[in-house]
């Protein structure tokens, strides 16, 4: 195929879809709509940290992206979730303020009480202002699964998570600079399926034509991979 965009291509031109996306939409209000607020604010992440990891690997500073990706992964699972289910971003929000607490309380400092304090009264409040009964933990499996993301928890999150941990392994694949297209498939895939799902929540003047062009996108990918121009370069959905 001539003229065949690169993987670094390809995932700039997800990463300027999903600026795109965050440029018509502006911040929102969070207490306006803490959903659509919970969406731009990953969308948003995953942006930045996309950009951050091209940076790193044009530069061969690359040990530390396969940690950022894993955020990233994160960050798309929470997205998706919360696009599928309108009740997931307070019910994450509340799972996470009040694990903070639990591990907060254990530290008998009186220093951090303002801080504790004020993770325990919102998490309150939006138990009581969104009626949230429920006590799930939102571990990343449950949210991939919310996001029916699950297979790539097994394999990428897994993969990268192994960075995060310093598993032997991992360090080996770092010293040898080994996956690179693996590393750059897995941004591309988490900016356009961000941009893809963000587009179809968050206030823009194109909506429609933005999940069109991540469609567009996740189609030349997939046929490029089909196609064994990429080597490691996984864009299924």
């Amino acid at each position: 195929m001539p003229n065949s965009p690169t993987p670094e291509e390809m995932a700039q031109a997800a990463i300027e879809l999903l600026l795109r996306i965050l440029n018509e939409a502006h911040e929102p209000n969070r207490e306006q709509d803490i959903r659509i607020a919970f969406i731009y604010r990953h969308a948003r992440n995953i942006f930045e940290l996309a950009e951050d990891v091209l940076l790193l690997e044009h530069a061969g500073r690359n040990s530390s992206t396969p940690v950022i990706i894993r955020a990233m992964l994160e960050g798309l699972f929470n997205l998706v979730a919360t696009v599928k289910n309108p009740a997931f971003a307070t019910e994450k929000m509340v799972s996470e303020l009040e694990y903070d607490v639990s591990k907060l309380e254990s530290w008998k400092d009186s220093g951090i009480q303002p801080g504790l304090d004020a993770r325990r009264n919102y998490a309150t409040k939006l138990r009581q202002e969104f009626t949230i009964t429920t006590n799930k933990k939102w571990r990343v499996l449950d949210c991939a699964k919310a996001a029916e993301l699950e297979s790539y928890y097994e394999r990428e999150y897994f993969l990268f998570s192994s960075h995060a941990h310093a598993a032997t392994l991992a360090v080996i694949a770092q010293e040898d600079n080994i996956g690179q297209h693996h590393r750059i498939g897995a941004v591309f895939f988490v900016a356009v399926c961000a941009a893809g799902h963000a587009a179809q929540i968050l206030r823009t003047r194109t909506p429609q034509a933005h999940v069109d062009e991540a469609a567009r996108l996740l189609r030349l990918a997939t046929d490029l991979h089909e196609k064994g121009l990429f080597d490691e370069f996984d864009a299924s959905s």
